[in-house]
């Protein structure tokens, strides 16, 4: 506990520096104060540690040993040397003795310290946090709501989950408040939703083996290991691959810091007399414990080889076709030229096709048919991407095309009902197609269009007053009616009150002529009086 305090103290002020510049300290004063720090820190922790001891920070001590375990004669004082670390070196097999705790004020001064840093380092976390969880800018509120709408969309597929990047591409249009989170903040939800409870399940079992493992092998790494392991509950860690890099670092450093402290092991590293001409390596099985080994035949091994070269091949593969696409995509932005743009970009989606940004940038430079075809492709390798159904809706308002505009409008607003630019824009867009129908003569499909864009509306105003009128809501996207869409719609009612006001004193306006029954007038001529 001594020696972690001045750690902890020290960690809390790196915490506090991190928070106050938004986790984005400058590069040169930032690292030189985390070298500084960290190493103080450190140091501190081992002196306060060592001040507990009765060697202090003086020279080595040696105390004399009362007796030998292994020997069951007399009594022979030896002398074991006191490292300070806690260890103990003696002159004869069986000599041990724990370092001596210091007597008199010493202790007293070092625990008093020690609590103090402990008090400076919850006083300094908790000032900070306390404003987070409790603030204007909360996290607390809006994990909890991410949290409650991704076990919503698990709970439709639980089992397999949706597939990649699932949070991403649908949170806004399951959102039950306008907050701002494309990450879930939960590395363990996060993979719910995208491999289901099977495959959280078998990556799971990986990382408890692993931590098993380390905690049998190496068990000074298994704190960091830890660490990376908790904090993903809170947080999307899991997102970066730099993360897993870790993980995998952390138990490949564990597997081979045993292998070397144990000789005769299978997977040892034989490091032969010679060292500069290198190091000899030798693989005679797999290990999974210490306990239980399982030995690979001449076929197996070459079986494990040939199938790890085909997938290392195919990856390579992959990956260095979808560089190659973005490279190209990178060109085309900075392009000025609009055909060497175009040219650009058809070489990136031809590398790269599953690539969003590139097939919306694509279907700028298209003709509308093509470019329809670009965005159609794109929806088939990323279902429900809000940008290219967005996309779909411009591509048909600017074509003219109304209905297909109003419905592609419409499943765009569904998938990010808390746009405000989006709401605004669709209606806008419906209403200029129906004045445009209007002065085309198309009446009927210019009413169609328009109540369309009504509907739109409605939707939009019910939505917006449900946010305005709730005074828990979180409205992070600053979600809102719009002034243009309010003056359009109003206008767009009170042409179609007028239309319909006009249709029926028309409908007034023209004569009936009844036209007499001359067969009912004769049988009544005929009756008797």
């Amino acid at each position: 506990m001594a020696a972690s305090a001045a750690p902890t103290a020290g960690a809390a002020l790196l915490y506090r520096q991190l928070a106050d510049v938004q986790l984005a300290p400058a590069v040169l004063p930032g690292l030189l104060w985390l070298a500084g720090l960290w190493a103080g820190s450190v140091l501190a922790g081992l002196l306060l540690c060592r001040g507990l001891s009765a060697g202090g920070l003086g020279p080595r001590k040696f105390a004399p040993v009362a007796a030998e375990s292994s020997s069951p004669g007399p009594v022979r004082g030896k002398l074991v040397e006191h490292t300070g670390d806690g260890s103990s070196q003696g002159n004869a097999p069986g000599a041990a003795s724990d370092a001596l705790p210091a007597k008199g004020y010493r202790p007293r001064i070092v625990l008093i310290l020690s609590a103090a840093l402990y008090i400076i380092a919850c006083a300094a976390v908790l000032s900070r946090a306390g404003v987070r969880l409790a603030g204007e800018a909360e996290t607390m509120s809006a994990r909890q709501l991410m949290y409650h709408d991704a076990w919503g969309l698990f709970m439709s597929a639980p089992w397999l989950g949706h597939g990649g990047d699932t949070w991403r591409m649908s949170y806004r249009s399951i959102q039950s408040q306008p907050y701002v989170g494309a990450e879930v903040h939960s590395g363990y939800m996060d993979l719910l939703l995208n491999i289901g409870a099977i495959g959280l399940l078998i990556v799971l079992l990986s990382l408890f083996l692993t931590a098993i493992r380390l905690k049998s092998a190496c068990p000074s790494l298994l704190p960091a290991f830890s660490v990376l392991l908790i904090h993903s509950i809170i947080d999307f860690d899991w997102s970066y691959g730099l993360v897993w890099l870790l993980m995998l670092w952390l138990a490949a450093m564990g597997t081979a810091r045993a292998a070397l402290n144990k000789p005769g092991h299978p997977l040892a590293v034989r490091v032969s007399s010679r060292v500069m001409k290198g190091i000899r390596t030798r693989f005679s099985a797999c290990v999974f414990d210490q306990g239980f080994t399982v030995r690979m035949t001449w076929l197996g091994r070459r079986i494990l080889f040939i199938t790890g070269v085909a997938c290392l091949t195919v990856w390579t593969a992959l990956v260095s076709s979808y560089w190659l696409g973005d490279r190209y995509f990178e060109q085309a932005i900075f392009t000025v030229d609009e055909g060497k743009r175009k040219q650009l970009l058809e070489s990136s989606i031809r590398w790269n096709p599953a690539s969003p940004e590139t097939a919306l940038l694509l279907a700028e430079q298209l003709p509308p048919m093509e470019a329809a075809e670009v965005l159609k492709r794109g929806l088939v390798r990323s279902p429900g991407h809000p940008a290219l159904i967005w996309g779909m809706a411009e591509l048909h308002a600017l074509s003219g095309n109304a209905e297909q505009a109003a419905i592609w409008y419409q499943i765009s607003v569904e998938k990010d009902r808390y746009h405000t630019g989006k709401q605004t824009q669709a209606i806008l867009s419906l209403v200029r197609l129906a004045r445009n129908e209007w002065a085309l003569g198309r009446s009927e499909s210019a009413l169609t269009t328009a109540y369309s864009a009504i509907n739109a509306y409605d939707a939009y105003h019910q939505t917006a007053k449900a946010v305005t009128e709730n005074p828990f809501a979180r409205n992070d996207r600053d979600f809102r009616m719009s002034p243009q869409a309010e003056r359009v719609a109003r206008d767009l009612k009170q042409r179609i009150e007028k239309i319909h006001l006009d249709a029926y004193q028309n409908a007034i306006s023209v004569p009936v002529f009844l036209i007499p029954n001359t067969t009912l007038q004769e049988e009544m001529s005929s009756l008797p009086l």
